[in-house]
């Protein structure tokens, strides 16, 4: 399982091609296979790359 934090679902493929380094745009192969909505409060900080973690801390 990977945790992504993205600010819509329209930059979900986006945000896990650069985390997954594995993961391919639009290659058949690569597909999201469940998609769940979790509260912020339930992430672990060690779950998050710099760059979300950046995120998070600018938009409080």
């Amino acid at each position: 399982m990977i945790t992504l934090l993205v600010e819509d679902e329209t930059k979900i493929e986006e945000t896990l091609s650069k985390k997954d380094n594995s993961y391919r745009i639009g290659n058949r192969h690569c597909k999201i296979g469940r998609l769940e909505e979790i509260p912020i409060s339930n992430v672990l900080v060690n779950d998050l790359s710099v760059t979300e973690l950046l995120m998070l801390l600018k938009s409080n």
